[in-house]
């Protein structure tokens, strides 16, 4: 149970769309989500990259497998966790109406992706403020995953800026931090 289908790697649109030809099994339809997240914290082309390690979890929260077993739960999290022990930053996207928000929003907690003001405690997808992305179609999930590709782009340009004041022996304030960042979001 869990396991990767596609290796982590740039670029990875032929790879993904080949293993999504693959039909599912007749029955079952299991959804290993923590054991798959396992299985990535020791995927050697993820654990050993030299560049920044991102895995964008697009799911419907559920760890679901058969017989379902609800002490299962939020395995996820603590999957999740892992990946973040390990500095691997993990974005947590719920896909569709009937997502497990409460283990969601868990999730991102856990991972340090939440947003900004969520409610971690949320159990009703419908609800405001929830601490995950919530997709629903295929192209909010390409405007999602774009929007990340930004932010991530802002947080590295943010720790070089800093890094080079600092090892300029400059004195840096949140102020000026915080201008820095939104000059780059700017940008």
């Amino acid at each position: 149970p869990g396991g990767l289908d596609v290796a982590p790697a740039l670029h990875p649109r032929a790879a993904i769309l080949g293993a999504l030809a693959t039909p599912p099994p007749a029955a079952g339809f299991y959804t290993p989500m923590a054991q798959t997240l396992e299985a990535a914290a020791l995927e050697p082309t993820l654990v050993g990259a030299s560049a920044p390690r991102y895995v964008i979890v697009v799911t419907d929260g559920w760890q679901w497998c058969s017989p379902y077993d609800p002490a299962t739960r939020y395995d996820g999290t603590d999957a999740v966790g892992r990946l973040q022990a390990a500095g691997i930053t993990t974005w947590i996207v719920g896909f569709g109406a009937e997502v497990d928000s409460a283990a969601l929003n868990q999730m991102a907690v856990v991972a340090g992706t939440a947003k900004a003001g969520c409610d971690s405690t949320a159990t009703d997808p419908t609800a405001p403020n929830q601490c995950y992305f919530q997709v629903d179609n295929a192209a909010e999930l390409v405007a999602m995953k774009a929007a990340l590709g930004r932010a991530d782009r802002v947080v590295a340009d943010a720790q070089r800026w800093l890094q080079a004041a600092v090892g300029a022996g400059r004195r840096v304030s949140e102020v000026d931090f915080a201008r820095e960042v939104e000059r780059l979001a700017e940008a």
